[in-house]
């Protein structure tokens, strides 16, 4: 309704455009149904369904973090223990999902580099030596969505945070002209500094999000790798428990730290 109504006012009553007018309205009721699409969780049915909270909140809810208001409300009420907590995220934060992409991706990039060598002659062996798997090649190419989110989400904020101080001196020079300024130049440029502020923030609580989600699973991805391996491996070959435990907890966290620094740098 509101969109017909600015279609009015854009001029009289004998040029107003009826067709132009009912494309609009579907193209507005179409937007709205695909993102009140997404289930809220506030019927009954849904609140007695097994999905998480993140899983029942539409994606307003996701961007504005919503869906973790009674938590944190719970939260300031008293300290909030396991049970608490233990269904906020989606299932494709567990262990296991991160665990499977990641090792189907290692063992078929170890495949490929043991083909290489295989076929590889003998003077490129001597020239350049026999390749080694990497790790990062696979971190990279299992996490090619969530790094390429982050960032262009990251970018986003970059280049608001650039604009911000371009629209501030222009609505300097605009308040100290002398000459006469069309009213309009300064409602953009106050409207621009709001919106730029806004997606500084935005940008900014997304490209966070994501950057724990995807530190979570590489971490529990990796942690599950060692784990496993260490269960098969010879007492001879294992090592001690101290090098296992410091694998899964010192050198994996090593990873989503370094790794989401080179968003920061990219960006």
């Amino acid at each position: 309704m509101s969109v017909l109504l600015v279609i009015y006012d854009q001029g009289d009553e004998d040029s107003f455009d009826s067709s132009r007018a009912l494309v609009y309205y579907w193209v507005a009721v179409v937007f709205a149904c695909v993102f009140e699409a997404f289930p809220r969780g506030s019927t009954r049915v849904q609140k007695q369904s097994g999905f998480n909270p993140h899983d029942k909140a539409n994606i307003f809810s996701r961007w504005t973090f919503h869906h973790l208001l009674p938590m944190i409300s719970l939260g300031f009420k008293r300290p909030l223990v396991q049970e608490d907590i233990k269904d906020v995220m989606p299932k494709t934060m567990e262990a296991q999902p991160s665990y499977q992409k990641l090792s189907v991706n290692w063992e078929a990039h170890k495949r490929a580099i043991e083909h290489a060598n295989a076929t590889a002659s003998s003077e490129q062996l001597k020239k350049k030596g026999p390749l080694k798997p990497s790790l990062l090649r696979v971190i990279a190419k299992t996490y090619t969505l969530e790094f390429a989110s982050m960032l262009a989400v990251k970018l986003l904020a970059s280049a608001s945070q650039f604009i911000f101080p371009v629209l501030v001196s222009e609505m300097l020079k605009y308040v100290e002209s002398e000459q006469e300024e069309p009213v309009s130049r300064g409602v953009m440029l106050a409207v621009g500094m709001f919106l730029a502020s806004f997606v500084v923030s935005f940008a900014h609580g997304q490209f966070y999000k994501k950057e724990i989600e995807a530190g979570l699973r590489i971490r529990g991805g990796m942690i599950s790798m060692i784990y496993r391996k260490a269960l098969v491996l010879a007492p001879s070959s294992r090592g001690s428990i101290g090098e296992t435990t410091n694998h899964m907890s010192t050198d994996v966290e090593r990873w989503p730290n370094n790794l989401s620094w080179m968003v920061h740098w990219i960006s």
